[in-house]
Order: C-alpha cells, then structure tokens, then sequence
C-alpha cells in the first residue's frame, strides 16, 4: 500500500488499491499492470525504471517473511 501511496506523492500516479489488494501477494509487476490499466501510457519496462526501481523515491524495500 505504501508504494502506491508514494507513486501518488511523488509522481501524481492515481491507482485504486483495490485494483491489486485481491492478489494473496502483491508484486511490482501487478502494481505495474494496475498502472497501465488505470490509462497511465507507459510501457512495463518504463514504469520499473521510472517509479518501482531501488532509485524511485515510491520505491518500498520487499518485507521477506520468515
């Protein structure tokens, strides 16, 4: 939730979280297909450079379970 909270803050990209919640896990790539689905013009590879890489101010470390 916060990634796509900070997608908002950072880069104005308005996704409904509801989009991804209904996944058991929430990956990158499904924050990337919501993107796109929401009618943003931007290609896979763009939106994990721009906005989901370690670099991106929206980026969130990956919590690992053990």
């Amino acid at each position: 939730k916060k990634i796509v909270e900070n997608l908002r803050k950072y880069f104005n990209i308005i996704i409904d979280y509801d989009q991804i919640s209904s996944n058991p896990i929430i990956a990158r790539p499904h924050i990337a297909k919501a993107i796109i689905d929401s009618g943003y013009n931007y290609s896979f590879d763009e939106i994990f450079k721009k906005f989901l890489s370690k670099d991106s101010p929206a980026y969130v470390e990956n919590k690992k379970v053990s």
